[in-house]
């Protein structure tokens, strides 16, 4: 009896064994795929590059500059010519001191509202091209220092109407209008003046305003610190070159009415919106007193160039001398 249990025991065991063993075989090879599966998947990131930005702000202030914080997986450069926006300028990008991964870019916000920031282009070192998601950003009016609380609206003591006192003033100023009419007439504005000698000497316009950049360059005003000045005096040489080539008086208006009437002039046939932005950039230095740094000083020079290219007098065409017959 002992023994034909034990063989009935034996033959259990070696039918259970032979059951387990294709289970055996199938966890093998299903752990070997996982294993095969996990490193493919753990090498996968690191032989692309990606570019992640760690700091936007979600509001910000129309005109005020702003930081936005980009980290990278690997080395790339910055690729500034796809960066395309009429809403924001990058005024300067540069590489944090401790993390050369990291490039700092500042942005100046040039218009009000909801506005969508686009993507940053980056090339590595292969020659891929990387990109940052877009976002979405407010842009609110500058807050100003002026509380208007409490403000009591006082009417005045009426008067009764004086016709004889009003008529005095009314001649007057009739009288002072004619007066400065005419002055202004015999004699040009000094601007135009300075203008008119200085484009007088035969050479094509833009040449002339070209030279003028160069010279303002070299008289080293910029290392002086005096900034205001030196954007002063570049929108004078605008101005000159506009008031000789077009025969606009461009230093009676301000930025924003200039924009308005060169979009009238048949003859001019640059970007609009390169115009707008230099003018506006040197708004902002002159009147805002932001401090330029010597990137944004320029890319501004550069876009001045590149308005006086655009606006240039087309150049002659000559006829081909007749063959003989």
């Amino acid at each position: 009896m002992k023994a034909v249990y034990n063989i009935s025991y034996t033959h259990c065991e070696a039918r259970s064994g032979a059951a387990i063993r294709p289970l055996k075989k199938a966890l093998r090879i299903a752990l070997f795929t996982l294993a095969m599966a996990a490193c493919v998947f753990a090498q996968s990131p690191a032989n692309s590059t990606t570019a992640q930005i760690i700091l936007k702000p979600e509001k910000t202030e129309f005109a005020r500059p702003f930081e936005i914080e980009v980290l990278l997986s690997a080395p790339a450069q910055w690729d500034k010519a796809q960066f395309e926006s009429g809403i924001f300028e990058i005024i300067s990008a540069r590489r944090d001191g401790e993390n050369i991964l990291k490039t700092i870019f500042t942005v100046l916000p040039l218009d009000l509202g909801e506005a969508d920031f686009p993507a940053l282009a980056f090339t590595d070192e292969n020659g891929q091209e990387i990109k940052t998601e877009p976002f979405k950003l407010e842009i609110k009016p500058t807050k100003t220092k002026t509380k208007a609380k409490g403000l009591i609206d006082i009417r005045p003591l009426y008067r009764p109407f004086n016709w004889v006192y009003a008529g005095g003033w009314g001649l007057l100023a009739v009288l002072a209008a004619l007066l400065f009419y005419f002055i202004r007439r015999r004699r040009p504005a000094p601007a135009a003046q300075q203008a008119a000698g200085l484009y007088n000497d035969g050479r094509p316009y833009h040449i002339i305003a070209l030279e003028q950049i160069d010279k303002l360059i070299a008289e080293n005003i910029w290392e002086q610190g005096l900034h205001k000045i030196f954007y002063i005096r570049a929108v004078d040489i605008l101005c000159d070159y506009f008031s000789a080539r077009f025969k606009v008086n461009a230093h009676r208006y301000t930025s924003r009415d200039l924009v308005s009437r060169m979009r009238t002039v048949p003859a001019f046939k640059g970007n609009i919106y390169n115009l707008r932005g230099f003018l506006q950039s040197a708004d902002l230095v002159k009147f805002a007193n932001v401090a330029p740094t010597a990137a944004t000083r320029d890319l501004d020079l550069n876009l001045l160039r590149t308005i006086i290219e655009e606006t240039k007098q087309p150049e002659p065409v000559i006829p081909a001398p007749p063959v003989a017959g």
